[in-house]
């Protein structure tokens, strides 16, 4: 058992429950099928790593999942973990201090929505002015800060259907688990306007058949040596980079632009 190795090696740690998402469906990536307790556990998890093995459980986290889309399923969320908080009172464990309410924020309008919904559930369910509310925001931060520069390498025509294969790629900055081309703003630069908007595929640089960074879009039509410009490519993409295939996609080289507000 998990607690069980916390005990022999880190027996004076502060713990929090994790608890899986009620619903986590509303979400891009879902995390419940790996992490989390289910209802059914909490009560002998508590019990066994406070009564038995004399560890401090101090609180409760959950995550819905990468890019949340429904606000609501926070709400169930908070209210399991109310539940659990519950449930520790009832065992007689020292009163709970701190909540976790996760990620699964983007720079969107969509995060107002979330945070009302976060905030009124709070009050309902966790009135306590005491309690501590942490979250873990990783993709808010640097999402919208970086824009991902790619060369058209190479260029297909079949029929109406035009692909394109550029030097970034699943192995790269598109990490197929992390990176969906529906949140991300695509751009091109040619040296040649075209009028022409067709059906396009985007294709990475390695052999792999599965390596896709945009399916059946809709692209003005390019020539070699053009533009692809990805924007919000700040989370989860070159620090997932690989060598495979040749393609040494950690030395992207990155370029800082700043403005001075002065």
């Amino acid at each position: 058992l998990e607690v069980d190795k916390i005990k022999k090696w880190h027996p004076q740690c502060r713990l929090l429950l994790r608890i899986k998402a009620p619903s986590d469906s509303g979400s891009l990536r879902p995390l419940g099928k790996k992490f989390g307790a289910l209802p059914e556990e909490i009560e002998s998890l508590l019990h066994y790593a406070c009564n038995v093995a004399g560890l401090k459980v101090v609180g409760v986290s959950f995550h819905v999942g990468s890019i949340a889309q429904d606000p609501t399923i926070y709400r169930e969320a908070i209210a399991n973990a109310r539940a659990v908080f519950d449930v520790a009172d009832y065992l007689g464990i020292p009163k709970m201090q701190i909540l976790n309410i996760g990620g699964g924020f983007r720079s969107t309008p969509l995060f107002e929505e979330i945070a009302s919904v976060v905030n009124e559930a709070v009050q309902d369910f966790f009135p306590d002015p005491n309690l501590k509310i942490i979250a873990e925001p990783g993709r808010f931060f640097p999402e919208t800060a970086f824009t991902l520069v790619t060369h058209v390498i190479g260029k297909r025509v079949r029929g109406e259907k035009i692909e394109y294969w550029i030097d970034e790629g699943i192995y790269g900055s598109f990490r197929p688990t992390l990176y969906n081309s529906c949140f991300v703003g695509i751009k091109t630069i040619s040296m040649k306007e075209s009028c022409e908007i067709g059906e396009s595929t985007i294709y990475g640089p390695s052999c792999d058949s599965l390596d896709a960074v945009a399916v059946d879009i809709k692209l003005p039509e390019l020539e070699l040596d053009d533009l692809i410009v990805f924007y919000d490519m700040g989370a989860y993409s070159k620090c997932a980079g690989t060598k495979f295939n040749g393609f040494d996609m950690l030395s992207t080289p990155t370029y800082i632009v700043s403005t001075n507000s002065t």
